[in-house]
């Protein structure tokens, strides 16, 4: 889980970087940070979790609104 937000963090982070330098765009931090919050949340609806963690995943999933 962490691995997948520490991802998608850095990718969003990039994308927006690069946007602001090379095409001199810049977008709002908050629609940044949602686009990051969508990615995460993609990334746990189609991950195979194992199934003797049953009640944690519920809980992640849930705190996620997946």
């Amino acid at each position: 889980m962490a691995r997948a937000v520490l991802e998608s963090s850095v990718w969003h982070i990039w994308k927006e970087r690069k946007a602001k330098i090379f095409q001199r765009q810049e977008r709002r931090k908050i629609i940044v940070f949602r686009g990051l919050y969508e990615d995460v949340r993609e990334l746990l609806r189609t991950c195979n979790w194992k199934s003797e963690r049953e009640v944690n995943v519920r809980a992640i999933m849930s705190n996620w609104d997946v």
